[in-house]
């Protein structure tokens, strides 16, 4: 079985790390899994809840996207990264309406104008 796991980084480079836009598919083949966790094989052998309710926070959960934001961070200046892993293919514009519902929930006018059109279907 395979997973898919989608990347993206949208950064403004004001901190002490340069700013990036960066957007990618990677597949990972499940090398083990239970009724609530799976191990895929890649680098570190990530193991991934399979439900949200029970998962730690600190693990991914296939199919429930991750959104982290920082804003006007010394180091990474402006930044907001998404990690999603799941078994369906999902569309880069749908990808791009998650990270902006997440922007504007969280942190609304203070992060505006965030250019996400990097974020394409690979052709």
């Amino acid at each position: 079985m395979e997973l898919k796991h989608y990347h993206a980084e949208v950064s403004d480079g004001k901190g002490l790390i340069p700013g990036s836009n960066s957007f990618g598919e990677v597949q990972y083949r499940v090398i083990g899994e239970n009724a609530r966790w799976a191990v895929i094989d890649d680098a570190c052998f990530t193991t991934l809840s399979k439900d949200v309710s029970s998962s730690p926070t600190y693990y991914p959960v296939i199919s429930v996207p991750s959104i982290h934001m920082d804003i006007a961070d010394k180091v990474w200046g402006s930044r907001v990264t998404y990690n999603l892993y799941t078994y369906e293919p999902k569309a880069a514009k749908v990808i791009r309406r998650e990270i902006e519902a997440a922007i504007k929930k969280k942190v609304g006018f203070f992060l505006q104008g965030v250019n996400l059109e990097f974020i394409k279907d690979e052709a």
